[in-house]
């Protein structure tokens, strides 16, 4: 396993992109509109082994104030490697100084942003569009 990150979207492989995202039990996204989500994003890293895309994680935010860490998948091949430590560290190093930095998680993985010293919100709200998605 010979893993690397990049912030690349030129020859992104997009159907692999929307495996990942099967594969971790999200639904499927239109990849018109998961590109166009992509290309606004704030900061951006794609995990590959060797020429394998393994994991993506980016974030959204307004450049300075706050930001919003979204989309953190791991092949689940690969997880337990540090893939998603090392995107989740890159990421938010990328996001220094913001005032305000979140994401959201499923109840299983919040063990895993709570070990890497993320806090459970106590003031946080969600509004979800995905009916699917809405008790998360």
């Amino acid at each position: 396993m010979k893993i690397h990150y990049t912030t690349e979207l030129t020859g992104i492989d997009w159907q692999r992109i929307n495996e990942l995202i099967e594969l971790v039990g999200w639904p499927e996204r239109d990849l018109k509109d998961m590109v166009l989500a992509f290309e606004k994003s704030g900061y951006l890293r794609i995990a590959y082994d060797e020429d394998k895309i393994v994991g993506i994680g980016r974030s959204v935010d307004d450049g300075k104030y706050y930001g919003m860490i979204v989309d953190l998948i791991v092949d689940p091949a690969y997880q337990g490697c540090g893939i998603g430590s090392e995107m989740l560290s890159q990421l938010r190093k990328e996001m220094d100084g913001y005032y305000n930095v979140c994401l959201t998680a499923t109840q299983s993985k919040q063990e895993f942003y709570q070990n890497r010293g993320w806090k459970k919100s106590k003031a946080a709200f969600h509004w979800s569009q995905n009916k699917s998605n809405s008790d998360q």
